[in-house]
């Protein structure tokens, strides 16, 4: 009882408050609201462009529909069936990570991840990557 009587206060502010750092962040958030979603927007849109350009050069090996409403694109990789060995083979012949389809349930197999929610020189690396690892 004495180690519960110690534990309630803080499980309770926890559980039933918002951390005041969070409150903060929160507060920030919503002032600068319009700079940066005009800043990631941008940052984002380029991204986007970028990944989607070097996917359709790889039209031979993957098809994929142009992501609207998130940073990731999700092409299907023509003829690959297990999308995890896809991605350790991925990885292991250049380094390059991606999240394997399967991860996201029956549908999602015979697909990769790919986020653009990176900076500029890791997208720019990893579509180099990408390409690399289908073109030899």
């Amino acid at each position: 009882q004495e180690i519960i009587d110690k534990i309630t206060p803080i499980h309770d502010t926890i559980l039933n408050c918002a951390p005041v750092v969070s409150q903060y962040a929160a507060l920030s958030a919503l002032q600068s609201e319009k700079r940066i979603v005009n800043n990631h927007y941008k940052i984002y849109k380029e991204q986007r462009e970028r990944v989607g350009e070097t996917l359709q050069k790889l039209n031979k090996y993957l098809t994929f529909i142009w992501p609207e409403g998130t940073y990731y694109f999700f092409p299907k990789i023509i003829g690959v069936s297990d999308s995890t060995s896809f991605c350790m083979d991925l990885f292991k012949k250049v380094r390059l990570a991606v999240v394997p389809g399967a991860a996201f349930g029956p549908g999602g197999e015979g697909h990769i991840r790919i986020c653009f929610g990176r900076p500029t020189e890791d997208i720019a690396e990893g579509m180099k990557r990408l390409q690399f690892y289908f073109q030899n």
